[in-house]
């Protein structure tokens, strides 16, 4: 349930905004992402506009698989204390 300071609606990204996030570079990388990694689809804004929800986004981001074998974490992302440390 959203709080008084979250919005509670959806927000999204375009191709330049994932590219700027260094999660694609291109076209093909993002549509074999979609392919065979389960990248978000995204839904068509337009008949060449595409864009996907940061809510999705950031879960696909959060569950892959990173080479090392550890989570990938988002940016920004910020370890929680453990409690009791100042």
């Amino acid at each position: 349930m959203p709080t008084a300071t979250e919005p509670c609606l959806a927000r999204y990204v375009r191709f330049r905004d994932l590219v700027a996030a260094g999660i694609v570079y291109n076209w093909p990388t993002l549509l074999r992402l979609i392919d065979r990694e389960g990248f978000p689809v995204g839904i068509w804004l337009g008949p060449n506009t595409r864009a996907w929800r940061v809510d999705e986004v950031e879960a696909w981001l959060a569950n892959r698989p990173h080479p090392d074998g550890a989570r990938r974490k988002c940016e920004g992302a910020t370890a929680a204390k453990p409690v009791g440390a100042s």
